[in-house]
């Protein structure tokens, strides 16, 4: 993305393209017109400054890619807008709020995406989106909400309670379990 592709500046002179991740209108005249993609922040350096950086070799960055977590809907944000609660995007450079999806651990009664409640004891998801949580395998456990998986007893220990009880037995004599 820059200027546009035969951009002239005042003085007849091909334009200087704008920097990663910004564009700028077609026919614009200048860098300064450039702006930060959707799913991109301003870093806050002026275009004179990235220009002055740029050439002489320093890294510089006008624009950042939102993280994983965050969005921004329009062209020129100078911040992202953090997913609701419980809720996360599969990467970085989010567009739009119906990125955001439920987090591991998180799952929507619904089936939407940002109504997210946090999985119970017992059970756990390890996966992103809307779908149920999991109850816990015979011989696994988990006491927190929220979980994106399922503990197991230490070698030579097993469980066979609840899934939401941690209760590791030590096995019998001349016996042992694999953790």
């Amino acid at each position: 993305p820059g200027c546009a592709q035969s951009c002239v500046d005042e003085d007849g002179l091909p334009c200087e393209s704008c920097p990663p991740r910004a564009s700028a209108p077609d026919g614009s005249m200048s860098i300064t017109e450039c702006s930060c993609l959707a799913g991109n922040r301003w870093t806050g350096l002026t275009a004179a400054e990235y220009l002055e950086l740029s050439r002489s070799g320093q890294e510089a960055d006008f624009c950042l890619p939102c993280e994983k977590g965050s969005y921004a809907s329009s062209s020129g944000a100078l911040s992202c807008t953090a997913c609701p609660i419980g809720t996360t995007t599969a990467g970085i450079a989010s567009t739009s709020e119906l990125e955001c999806q439920c987090m591991e651990g998180y799952t929507s009664p619904n089936g939407g995406h940002t109504e997210c409640t946090p999985c119970g004891p017992g059970t756990f998801k390890d996966s992103l989106g809307p779908s149920d949580c999991i109850v816990c395998a015979p011989g696994s456990f988990q006491l927190d909400s929220g979980a994106p998986f399922c503990n197991t007893c230490d070698a030579g220990h097993f469980h066979e309670g609840a899934p939401d009880s941690d209760i590791c037995t030590p096995c019998p004599a001349a016996m042992t379990s694999r953790p």
